[in-house]
Parts: C-alpha cells; sequence; structure tokens
C-alpha cells in the first residue's frame, strides 16, 4: 500500500536488478539516468511484493504476493485457490482462507481483495474501485502439524500400558490443541484487522463496522454519522524529522482521540494520516460537536518529540447517513467535506453539502 500511494519507487539499478519488461510494454520506461551518471529503475507494488516474499520464503518465513485474474505480467496469474478467491470477493466477500494438507508441507492460506484506486489507471483499464486483484498468503506449519503427529503416536504407544491413563492424557492434549490451534487463529484474525502501527482497526475492517452500524441504525430508525480526519501537513513531519516523529505523531493523535471518544464511537485508520470516526445514535448537530472538540484537542496542545514541540492539527470532514444512503457514499461525501475544509485553510471542521462549517 505503501509503495502503490507513491505510485513506485526508484532504487538504483544494480548488476542483479532487471528492468520491469511489463511496465515497458505498456508504454512506461521504468527507468531514468541521474545527473552523477546512476540508473534508476522504477519498482512498482507487485516487484516490491515479490522481492521482499523471495527473502522472507528464503529464511523458511510467509510468502505472499498480488495476483489477478486479468494479470499485465503472467507470473500474477492465481493458483486454484487465489482463482477461488477473486470470484468470492466479486461476490462481495472480505477475505478467504483454508488450510492446505500437503503431506510434505502444510501450509495456512490467506487471501484479501486488491481494489483500484487512481494509481492503477495508469497500467489498468478499470475503474475505480473495482476489483482489481487480491494479496494471497502462505504460512508454513509444518512444525506444528509435525507437534501435532508426535503427540498422537505417543498417545497411541501409551495406550497399551495404562488405557484410562492415555484416555485422560489423550483429551487433555486434543483440547491443549485446540485452543493452541484457536489462539493462532485469533491472532491472524486480528492481525488482518489492525492497523499494526496505531493498534487501530484497518481499513477494511472499520467499512465493514461501519456498514453494520448503519444497517442497524436504519433498522432503529436511529441517526449516524461518519468523519474524516486528516493530520495538517503531515508530509512535512516525515520530511524534517523522519518517518520516526511521523509515527510518533500517528500514535500520539490515536491516543488523544481514543481519549475524547465515546464508549460506542468506532475509530479506524485508512491510510497514511487519515481516520475515520463512526458516530452511531448522533444527529448531524453532535457528530459536529464531536469532530470539533477532536479537532481542539489535537491542537491545543503540542507533541513533543525529542525535545522538539510539534503543533499538530486535524483537519475533519463530516456526513451524516441516512437510512437509504450507503456507506461508499457517506465515505464520499464526508471526504468532499474534508477536502473543503483543507481548502479553506485546514485546522477545521466541515460538513457534508447540507450542512455548515464550524
Amino acid at each position: 500500500m505503501w509503495n502503490n500511494e507513491y505510485d513506485g519507487v526508484y532504487v538504483e539499478k544494480q548488476k542483479e536488478t532487471k528492468s520491469n519488461v511489463y511496465l515497458k510494454k505498456l508504454g512506461i520506461n521504468p527507468d531514468i539516468k541521474t545527473a552523477d551518471g546512476r540508473i534508476l529503475t522504477l519498482r512498482n507494488h507487485a516487484i516490491m511484493i515479490k522481492e521482499i516474499s523471495e527473502r522472507s520464503e528464503t529464511d523458511g518465513g510467509t510468502s505472499y504476493r498480488a495476483v489477478s485474474l486479468q494479470p499485465i505480467n503472467p507470473a500474477s496469474a492465481p493458483d486454484p485457490f487465489e482463482a477461488n478467491a477473486l470470484n468470492q470477493f466479486a461476490k462481495g466477500a472480505l477475505e478467504v482462507a483454508i488450510i492446505e494438507n500437503n503431506k510434505k508441507s502444510p501450509v495456512f492460506r490467506f487471501a484479501a481483495p486488491f481494489r483500484a484506486d487512481g494509481s492503477c489507471l495508469e497500467c489498468h483499464a478499470v475503474k475505480i474501485g473495482s476489483l482489481i486483484g487480491a494479496v494471497s498468503l502462505k504460512i508454513p506449519i509444518t512444525e506444528l502439524v509435525n507437534h501435532t503427529q508426535t503427540t498422537k503416536l505417543l498417545i497411541a504407544l501409551t495406550s497399551f500400558v495404562i488405557l484410562g491413563l492415555i484416555i485422560a492424557t489423550s483429551y487433555g492434549l486434543i483440547w491443549r490443541l485446540v485452543i493452541s490451534l484457536d489462539i493462532a487463529q485469533q491472532h491472524l484474525i486480528q492481525l488482518a484487522q489492525t492497523d499494526e502501527l496505531t493498534g487501530l482497526t484497518n481499513r477494511r475492517s472499520i467499512l465493514k463496522r461501519l456498514k453494520e452500524e448503519h444497517e442497524r441504525a436504519a433498522r432503529n430508525h436511529d441517526p449516524i454519522c461518519v468523519m474524516i480526519a486528516d493530520v495538517d501537513f503531515f508530509k512535512k513531519i516525515n520530511d524534517s524529522l523522519g518517518h520516526p516523529a511521523g509515527d510518533y505523531v500517528l500514535k500520539s493523535v490515536t491516543a488523544r482521540m481514543k481519549a475524547e471518544l465515546r464508549s460506542y464511537d468506532i475509530i479506524g485508520r485508512i491510510g497514511g494520516e487519515e481516520f475515520v470516526v463512526v458516530t452511531p445514535n448522533t444527529s448531524l448537530d453532535d457528530a459536529v460537536i464531536l469532530a470539533d472538540r477532536l479537532r481542539k484537542t489535537i491542537g491545543s496542545v503540542p507533541f513533543i518529540y525529542q525535545g522538539t514541540e510539534l503543533l499538530v492539527t486535524l483537519s475533519i470532514g463530516v456526513a451524516e447517513m441516512g437510512a437509504s444512503s450507503g456507506v461508499e457514499d457517506a465515505i464520499k461525501r464526508a471526504d468532499a467535506a474534508l477536502y473543503r475544509a483543507k481548502q479553506c485553510g485546514r485546522n477545521r471542521v466541515e460538513v457534508d453539502d447540507e450542512g455548515e462549517s464550524s
């Protein structure tokens, strides 16, 4: 996602570095020459995923790749599991996971959909928001399976000694195994739903929660609002103090916002410096008041990073969701309000076209 947001990243071309021939076929020259004679070559997100995955596989770890039903690179064609996952994503599924019980190397397979944004249009003839492919993961579980098989063998051998004891022991081992697998599965689910830096729910999860809350509000005829908050001039912080400072700001902003939100409000991170807040059972006026309180809380007291004061502000867009409006429509209106807030000077709250600014 980081690479994709920058439309690819240039690296210095080494002897073992090959240019992306598929970009050339699309009429995009991946190579540029610097004033000092070096050659830089463009690494898009697909190649970046492939090269990082190769390093992970070398160490016996997780492997992952981007796949598509209509790949530009033939190497990105899906295998049967990935093709089935893409078909399910086209029908609305949010994730697909299985365990492939290969005798030599059993693996846990997981896939999540990848939808097109503006940066995809240069290489793919698709519409923004449409399903363009998926990210596919393979997690080796050989050690766990071997441990399970060894445990079963020991149970079978000792059963000839004391039948009563082995029944109790086998029950205990099986129960422990079930708990271990459940913990591992819950951990994987948590990783798939959580933003690693801030601990908030990630984009896919927050949009899912927004849909659920909207459906509940429509049934009960309750008001519900959504707001999108963006840290102003966040790139300047990264450029001047480095990415660790940016990470510190994002975590600190998260902590302050969570302290101001109510127990039933929902917050998630959807981009580099963008946050979504869902406010169930809340009118538009009350949501604007809450948004302005968040804005003042962030901007009132500077953050201190390694002795440097950082005055951070938020721009926030707010939209109310009607019974007939969808999640995408609400996000679009809140995002448009956020855009107006930035155009009007930042550090302010704007509502959609039917509301007022503050």
